[in-house]
């Protein structure tokens, strides 16, 4: 199976999802913001101590609402190359991408650049006329697992995630 391919698919359900879930949370409340960044004072492994919120209604103080999104199918196991890593995907969501590494090959620095890009923490990258900010949502590092909300972020997110893992020595990687 082609990675982009699916990684595509995969972003457009979880992203239909999301705006009905959008839509209801708007319906419901007077004053509201989906993609709310906050810092998260002792978050143990949250990368960078931040975190955006799918949606936050703010009608009576400020309360963060979570999209869980159906997940009404799981993707068959398989086995796809990236230049030179060899990577299995199993039980893949959008909004939890688990990758794991033997032995571990990327650093808090090495990751630094890549997720300021993609959580983008200054909105940069936001364009004010568009549907979503196009940012990661949450990465959390426990030993040789990076877990990732990928959140509204585009795939070029991932992918180029997949360019660092290769480029600092990885041959073979699990997405689930």
């Amino acid at each position: 199976m082609d990675l982009e391919v699916f990684f595509e698919r995969e972003r457009d359900r979880y992203l239909a999802q999301y705006r009905g879930f959008l839509d209801r949370q708007k319906a419901g409340c007077v004053l509201g913001s989906s993609e709310v960044k906050f810092e998260l004072g002792g978050a143990q492994g949250v990368f960078g101590g931040v975190y955006c919120a799918d949606f936050v209604n703010n009608d009576k103080g400020a309360e963060i609402v979570e999209f869980q999104p159906v997940k009404d199918r799981v993707n068959d196991p398989f086995m796809a190359e990236f230049g030179f890593m060899d990577i299995r995907v199993e039980a893949f969501s959008w909004d939890k991408v688990s990758l794991e590494c033997d032995p571990q090959v990327l650093t808090a620095e090495t990751l630094v650049e890549w997720f300021e890009t993609w959580f983008d923490p200054y909105d940069n990258r936001l364009d004010p006329d568009a549907e979503f900010s196009e940012c990661i949502h949450c990465a959390v590092v426990v030993d040789n697992r990076l877990t990732l909300d990928m959140g509204t972020a585009p795939i070029d997110a991932l992918l180029t995630l997949l360019e660092l893992y290769e480029q600092e020595g990885a041959t073979r990687l699990l997405i689930s």
